[in-house]
This record gives structure tokens, sequence and C-alpha cells, in this order.
């Protein structure tokens, strides 16, 4: 299975940046799988004005199928849309909107019932980092999501392990401690039924790339503000 590669855009997007992309080079993007997680409002632009080989990612989805939800979008619609991947869990999401692990689990079986690909995102804050409990928290985070998933006998999708303190500060962990953390992932992936690649992410930028992507069981990167850069396509073209 080829190395992934994923620019979230958070709340970065306009119509030139979507014209950006679609002058992307398949040749730079060959030895890849890449995707960009565009908001809600482009998803239909993107699929429409992308290249073939730059899939479409949504940036979350709703913990709901149906109903009087104002202002949610289910699995279903981004499906019925083309979306291929959604990201679920990203820290912001868990930070700014109070999402839990209960939340993050229902929304990750509502995209794998829709047949939609996900990236899971785990990791922990600065202050659990100080208590020397970032595996507690990252084996409780795949566990919650596992548990949600009971009477599927095998679980596919790719998890991101992304220090919250990491993400937009420039701050980084260093590659002990992320493959420390990644090797750990792995075993707690494992042992909840989880088939999938491994990804990091938080502050990834062309001065650090290519030694994350060397580490042993990284199998691609979440790329956050270097996305909307030409360093993206830099990174496509260089990963290991």
């Amino acid at each position: 299975m080829k190395k992934i590669l994923i620019g979230n855009w958070k709340l970065n997007c306009s119509l030139e940046k979507i014209k950006w992309v679609s002058g992307f080079r398949r040749e730079d993007f060959k030895k890849i799988e890449c995707c960009v997680a565009v908001p809600y409002t482009h998803i239909t632009t993107a699929k429409t004005d992308f290249p073939s080989f730059i899939k479409v990612c949504a940036q979350d989805c709703s913990k709901y199928e149906e109903g009087a939800y104002t202002g949610e979008v289910s699995a279903k619609m981004l499906k019925e849309i083309g979306v291929e991947y959604v990201i679920v869990g990203h820290s912001e999401r868990r930070r700014y909107f109070d999402e839990d692990n209960s939340a993050i689990g229902e929304k990750v079986k509502r995209c794998l019932l829709s047949d939609i690909k996900v990236v899971l995102c785990v990791g922990e804050s600065e202050e659990e980092r100080n208590k020397q409990l970032v595996l507690n928290v990252i084996e409780e985070q795949i566990k919650s999501v596992a548990e949600k998933l009971s009477d599927m006998a095998i679980i596919r999708m790719d998890v991101a392990y992304e220090p919250v303190w990491a993400i937009g500060t420039g701050k980084i962990p260093t590659l002990h401690q992320i493959e420390y953390a990644v090797k750990h992932l792995k075993t707690f992936m494992n042992a909840n039924r989880i088939v999938g690649r491994i990804l990091y992410g938080g502050s990834v930028s062309l001065r650090n790339f290519k030694l994350i992507s060397e580490i042993a069981y990284v199998d691609g990167l979440l790329v956050g503000n270097a996305s909307l850069e030409e360093d993206f396509i830099e990174m496509a073209r260089e990963i290991k």
C-alpha cells in the first residue's frame, strides 16, 4: 500500500486554491496517495476541478444519520457527493467543539457504514504528556472507537497521531518520541481489530517531513498550513 499525504485546509479555502490544485502534475504525486480536505462548501467544486489523482476529503461529519439537526452534514450526504475520505476526531474538533470519544466513535461508525474511508486523529495534550499519559490517552481514544464497532470483525481505517500541543504551534516531538508513540499505536490498533496506515500530523514542514516519514510505522503525513503552499508539492515528490 502506498504512503498517504493528506492536506487539511481547515477554515482556509478559496476558489483560487481549488484552481491551484487543478494544476497539479501527476508525475509529482506518482509515489503516494494524496487527499485534500476542503470545507463542505467547496467539496463539489473540488470534485469537479481536482485532477483524478487528488482525492477529496471532508474535515468532519455528523454523528447522526439524519433528522432534525440543523447545520449537520451526514456521512451519507458526503458519500452522495463523492467524498472518499473523512477526517474524524481532529484535535481542533475535540478542543473547540467539545467532541468526546463517544461522539467520535459514532462518527467513525457512520462513515464506515456509508463506505467512506476514515482518518481517525488521536493524540495527547501537553499536560497529558507532562504527566506521562501519552500511551494511556492514545489507547483510550482507540478503544472507545472500537467499542462502537463491536459488530465488525475488522475495522479498516487509517489513524493519525497528532500531539495536540504540536498542532499549528511549530513545536514538534523528537523523532524518538514520535517513534515511541506510533509503535505503541500500532499495537493498540492490532489489539482492537483496526487495520490501516499510521500518519503523523503536527507542525509538519519542509524542514522535518523527510525524517518523520522515515520513522518505522509512519505510513503518511497529515499536513496543515504547509498544504496551502508549494511546499505540499515538494513533500509529495520527496516523501520517503
